[in-house]
């Protein structure tokens, strides 16, 4: 889970400008992590 994250911050990030789609798919991320931590 920690490597698909840093993976997907390494891609979004690596143009120096974010928009809401790569926001809400951090978003997604956090809640497939939580819903494992707590599932």
């Amino acid at each position: 889970m920690i490597s698909l994250t840093l993976l997907v911050s390494i891609v979004n990030f690596n143009d120096g400008e974010t928009n809401v789609l790569e926001g809400f798919l951090h978003f997604i991320l956090f809640v497939v992590f939580a819903f494992l931590l707590f599932v």
